[in-house]
């Protein structure tokens, strides 16, 4: 499956792919910084929480899905995961990748 919106050759999205690539190797320069900065979308648009977000802290991420989850005004399900071995559900999401816990309801998106 190709990622279209890093697709192309012109001189942006060759800027785009360098940028995305150094962050992703943890080697972002201030040139990348301002790249993205003209990338922002405008101020207060109508459908800035369908945008995928970038936080810094996972604390961020937990804060802003507990209130699209509230927003949608539904049951939510909590998801606890089968640890093998057991013990593997006292280590952090940050050790193995995965949470012991994922907060669901009806019509919340999923990545």
């Amino acid at each position: 499956k190709a990622n279209m919106r890093s697709a192309g050759e012109d001189e942006s999205q060759k800027k785009f792919r360098k940028a995305l690539k150094n962050l992703r190797n943890g080697k972002s320069t201030m040139e990348d910084w301002n790249f993205f900065l003209t990338r922002q979308p405008e101020k207060n648009p109508v459908d800035y929480n369908k945008y995928i977000r970038l936080s810094f802290a996972n604390e961020v991420v937990r804060e802003h899905n507990g209130k699209m989850l509230d927003s949608l005004q539904s049951p939510i399900a909590v998801i606890k995961a089968k640890n093998t071995p057991p013990s593997a559900s006292k280590s952090s999401s940050e050790e193995f990748g995965l949470a012991n816990e994922v907060f669901l309801a009806k019509g919340a998106k999923v990545m």
